[in-house]
This record gives C-alpha cells, structure tokens and sequence, in this order.
C-alpha cells in the first residue's frame, strides 16, 4: 500500500497532519521525504496542486496578462 500525506516532525518524531492514516501501532513502514521551502518559490507552488488546475491557472493568467514562461520563474 502507498499512501502520500503531509506530517510535520517534530521533537524526532512524524506527526501526520490528518488522521488517521490507516496503520496500527508499530507498523513498520518505509518513509520518503520531500521537504518545501518556507518561503516557496512560485514554481514550488503551481507543483503541489493538480496538473489540471495548474494549466487552467496559467491560461487565465496568459489570458488575463499574455504569455507567461514558466521557466522564467527560476
């Protein structure tokens, strides 16, 4: 099973910031860990949404202010 949630650690612990999460006590499980930035950069944002609401996001914004690259945002 794979699931993706958000946590925070804290005092060497994962705290889940929604539960449950569906496992019992002690179950063993391997963690991978993506970490964000607190500031984030605008491309770190439009990557944690949907790819379908990121691409109707940008075309309201090409339409509302003409092209926009996406690579200029680095």
């Amino acid at each position: 099973m794979t699931q993706t949630f958000e946590a925070v650690y804290e005092d060497g612990v994962f705290k889940p910031l929604a539960t449950p999460v569906g496992l019992t006590n002690h179950a063993r499980v391997t963690i991978q860990i993506s970490t964000r930035s607190q500031a984030g950069r605008p491309r770190d944002v439009i990557g944690t949404m949907p790819r379908e609401d990121a691409e109707e996001m940008l075309a309201i914004i090409e339409r509302e202010f003409g092209y926009v690259d996406p690579d200029g945002c680095k």
